[in-house]
C-alpha cells in the first residue's frame, strides 16, 4: 500500500480509503456481515487504514458495522463518519446525532467529522445558525473530533464560499475523469491546495459505472499500450493527482477490493504516461458526446421560487443518457427529496422564467426541466423517494 501525508498533521494515511456505504447486502436489505467483515479484514490486512462512513448510509447499518469490526483496531486506523445536515433542525439534534454515532462505532473520538453533502452556501450557513460551530470545536477541544471538515456536492463558487467559511481541517469532494469542471472541479482543487487544505476524493469511479462502460468506450481503452481495467483507469486518473490525501471507494465485493489495493500500490503521483492520458482524454470526448443540457452548473439560475433544484436535476439527466438510467433515478430520487422548499422535483416548476433570464448558457430551462421529468420523475422513482424520506425519519 502506498500512503499519503496528510500536511496538517504529518500523518501517513492509505492511498485507498474504504468507503463503508454500497457493502454487500442480503435480499431484506440488511449488511451481509460476513462477506462485509471479508472485505475489511482483507482491507486491513493490506494496509488500508482509512474507513468513511456517515449516519444514514445502509439505513444507519454502516456505522455499527464498522463500530463492531473495527473496535479492536480503534486506535490503529482512521475513522471518518458525517453529520446529516438535512437532518438537523435545532443544536439539540447535532449533540442527539453526535452521541448515537459514538456509540454506534463504539469509539468516544472522530479521527474525521465532516459537515455530510452540502450542496450551497446557504446550507452551511443554516447550520451555523444551529450553532453547530459551537458544538463542532467544544468536541475538538474536548478530543472527540480530530479533524473538521465536509463533503461537498456543490458548484465551485460556492465550494469555494464554503472553503473559505471556516478554518477547515478537510474537504471531501467528488472528483473523476468526468467530473473536471462539474462540482467542486478542478478550480476547487487549485483553490484548496492554495489554501493548504487537504482533499479527500469520493466518487473516483463515479458509483461504479465507469468500472462497467460500453463497447465503444471499451474500444477506446483497447488501444492503449498497456491493458487496464475500466475501475483502474478511473482510480489511475485521481491517484495521478498529488493534491489528494486519500481515494475512497465504496466497494461491495471482495473481488473489487482484491483490485483496487493492487491499483492503489502501484499508483503514486504521477503514475500516469502521456499516452494514458491521451486515452483518457479520448474516452472522457465520448462520453461528452451523450451530454443533453450545456449546464455548468454555475447555480446562476437559482434561487428558484419553487425551490426546482435546476442544476442537481440537468446533472442526472445528463447521467441518465451519459452513464446509467438506474443511477441516475436513483440520485434524482435523493437529491429532490428534501430542500428549503417542499421538494425540488422538476415537477415543482411553475414557467416564471426568472431562471432562464440568469442562464450565462441560455439554455431553455423549461423545456429542459420539461423533458428531465420525462425520463427522471417515473412513478418507481417517487415511490422510492417517498421510502427515502420514511427510512430517515426511521435513522434520526
Amino acid at each position: 500500500m502506498l500512503y499519503r501525508t496528510n500536511s496538517r498533521t504529518d500523518k501517513k494515511i492509505s492511498a485507498l480509503g474504504f468507503g463503508a456505504m454500497r457493502l454487500p447486502v442480503h435480499e431484506d436489505g440488511r449488511i451481509d456481515y460476513d462477506k462485509s467483515k471479508e472485505m475489511v479484514d482483507y482491507c486491513l490486512d493490506n494496509g488500508v487504514n482509512y474507513f468513511d462512513t456517515a449516519y444514514f448510509y445502509h439505513n444507519g447499518q454502516s456505522e455499527p458495522f464498522l463500530g463492531e469490526v473495527l473496535e479492536k483496531v480503534r486506535d490503529d486506523v482512521y475513522i471518518a463518519t458525517k453529520l446529516p445536515v438535512l437532518n438537523v433542525h435545532q443544536y439539540e439534534d447535532i449533540e442527539k446525532i453526535f452521541s448515537d454515532q459514538q456509540r454506534k462505532l463504539r469509539t468516544n473520538y472522530f479521527d474525521y467529522y465532516l459537515m455530510h453533502a452540502l450542496t450551497d452556501f446557504a446550507q452551511w450557513q443554516k447550520m451555523k445558525e444551529y450553532g453547530v460551530i459551537r458544538f463542532i470545536e467544544k468536541q475538538k477541544a474536548k478530543g472527540s473530533i480530530l479533524n473538521i471538515g465536509f463533503s461537498a456536492h456543490t458548484s465551485t463558487s460556492e465550494f469555494i464560499k464554503i472553503l473559505d467559511d471556516y478554518d477547515w481541517d478537510i474537504a471531501q469532494i467528488q472528483y473523476n475523469y468526468l467530473d473536471e469542471d462539474i462540482q467542486a472541479g478542478s478550480e476547487g482543487v487549485r483553490y484548496a491546495k492554495q489554501k493548504g487544505i487537504p482533499l479527500i476524493v469520493m466518487e473516483p469511479i463515479r458509483g461504479g459505472v465507469l468500472a462497467n462502460p460500453g463497447q465503444d468506450i471499451m474500444d477506446i481503452f483497447e488501444k492503449a499500450k498497456e491493458k487496464k481495467t475500466p475501475a483502474q483507469w478511473a482510480l489511475e486518473w485521481v491517484w495521478d493527482h498529488e493534491a489528494f490525501i486519500v481515494v475512497l471507494s465504496g466497494m461491495s465485493t471482495i473481488e473489487q477490493v482484491k483490485e483496487n489495493i493492487k491499483t492503489a500500490a502501484q499508483s503514486p503521483p504521477g503514475c500516469l504516461t502521456q499516452d494514458d492520458k491521451n486515452i483518457i482524454g479520448a474516452v472522457r470526448a465520448e462520453y461528452k458526446k451523450r451530454i443533453k443540457v450545456p449546464c455548468t452548473r454555475c447555480c446562476y439560475c437559482l434561487p428558484c421560487p419553487q425551490g426546482v433544484r435546476i442544476p442537481d436535476i440537468f446533472e442526472c439527466y445528463n447521467n441518465y443518457y451519459m452513464l446509467s438510467p438506474e443511477i441516475a433515478r436513483d440520485s434524482y430520487a435523493f437529491r429532490t427529496m428534501k430542500t428549503d422548499a417542499p421538494d425540488g422535483k422538476a415537477s415543482k416548476c411553475i414557467e416564471c422564467g426568472l431562471c432562464e433570464t440568469k442562464c450565462p448558457q441560455k439554455i431553455n430551462i423549461i423545456e429542459e426541466l420539461k423533458a428531465a421529468k420525462d425520463v427522471l420523475e417515473t412513478e418507481e422513482v417517487l415511490k422510492r423517494q417517498k421510502k427515502m424520506v420514511e427510512e430517515d425519519k426511521n435513522i434520526l
